[in-house]
């Protein structure tokens, strides 16, 4: 990448990583435009928190070039870049007050100590942490410890603010909400953000866009509804939401024909991948499944039993058995439709287009 594209904040290509025989990172290349928050999604050991300590100048890549705002940044020490970095340990400096906690990295800069106190002031108030501005982290409770390490990134105003895992150690109602106030807070800001999580509900609310991560690689970069609605491979499909998978085959036609052993099947629509044929894998998610006790005259519908009907709160989830394999079909709770119990004999369908097809393997 011999120029800077204008309009990026920041250009990651063919970054790669390796530790000992362990390749963490392969050939990874995304971009992130000025003021849009990209969310480094995929489970643990994926390479994500290489890639943004990579980013923030606290790893160097073995291969790759990384460029912030146009510039090569190889030789630029992780003070000099201009990035803010929140950790899921919050990182506050225990013999600091919380004021003296957000105005460090200003006063590291030697910035003029009113421009630090107005700063620090601004964040304080931003953040919602007025009146604690005395306390020490050890006094303070661990969703107020993550807004103070976000006060702490933004004050020096920087070019990029990195969040590793930073609401993972927060309580699952806490963390809904905080994440919910950190999207509307960075979005009224405009700064660049690159956040890493496991957490698909985070990185949908947070994310103006995705890039999914799988043993070292980028395997897909799109918005939430891109990702969600188009999936790329069956490690996406499995990762994001419930899909039950079911093997089957294509037979070649016109229209092209999927089936299953079990007596399952379908035409292939527009919305499927064109050339599939022989073995594939078919995805059903959860809420594209529907339940009946007759045959529906809609959709093809095929026996099947349910094996568990359980009751979580938002919604209904049952397990249904359908020809010695299982598929999650889940309801709004508030559904009026007929109800299910264990054991009863019922009739699965959905839309032919809902229907995720993937070659076998893939």
């Amino acid at each position: 990448m011999a120029v800077g594209e204008a309009g990026l904040d920041l250009e990651i290509a063919g970054i790669s990583k390796r530790f000992g025989s362990v390749r963490a990172l392969q050939d990874c290349s995304l971009t992130v435009r000025r003021g849009e928050h990209m969310a480094l999604l995929g489970p643990s050991g994926c390479g994500k928190s290489t890639l943004l300590n990579i980013i923030a100048g606290l790893d160097d890549p073995d291969a790759g070039e990384l460029r912030i705002r146009g510039a090569p940044v190889a030789d630029v020490p992780p003070n000099r870049r201009n990035i803010g970095v929140v950790f899921q340990s919050y990182a506050l400096f225990p013999h600091l007050t919380l004021r003296e906690n957000v105005a460090y990295g200003l006063k590291v800069r030697r910035e003029p100590p009113r421009v630090a106190e107005e700063r620090a002031t601004e964040m304080i108030a931003l953040l919602k942490l007025d009146g604690l501005e005395h306390r020490y982290p050890n006094e303070l409770s661990g969703g107020q410890q993550q807004r103070a390490a976000i006060a702490r990134a933004l004050a020096i105003r920087p070019v990029i603010v990195l969040l590793d895992e930073a609401l993972s150690a927060l309580d699952k109602n806490l963390r809904e909400e905080m994440q919910i106030e950190l999207s509307l807070l960075l979005r009224r800001l405009g700064v660049t953000t690159i956040l890493v999580t496991h957490d698909q509900r985070e990185a949908f609310t947070i994310g103006d866009r995705i890039a999914l991560m799988h043993a070292g690689r980028i395997v897909q970069v799109g918005t939430t509804e891109e990702v969600y609605g188009h999936p790329a491979s069956s490690f996406v499909l499995d990762f994001l939401g419930s899909a039950s998978a079911l093997p089957g085959r294509v037979e070649p036609g016109s229209p092209p024909i999927a089936s299953t052993a079990f007596g399952l099947g379908f035409e292939l629509t527009a919305a499927h991948r064109a050339g599939l044929a022989g073995p594939v894998r078919l995805y059903l998610r959860a809420e594209d499944v529907t339940l009946s006790r007759e045959p529906t005259a809609v959709h093809r519908a095929s026996p099947a039993r349910v094996e568990l009907s359980t009751f979580l709160g938002a919604l209904k989830r049952q397990v249904i058995e359908l020809g010695g394999h299982q598929v999650l079909v889940d309801a709004a709770a508030g559904h009026h439709g007929p109800r299910f119990a264990q054991g009863d004999a019922v009739y699965l369908s959905f839309r032919p287009e809902s229907c995720f097809v993937l070659p076998e393997g893939e």
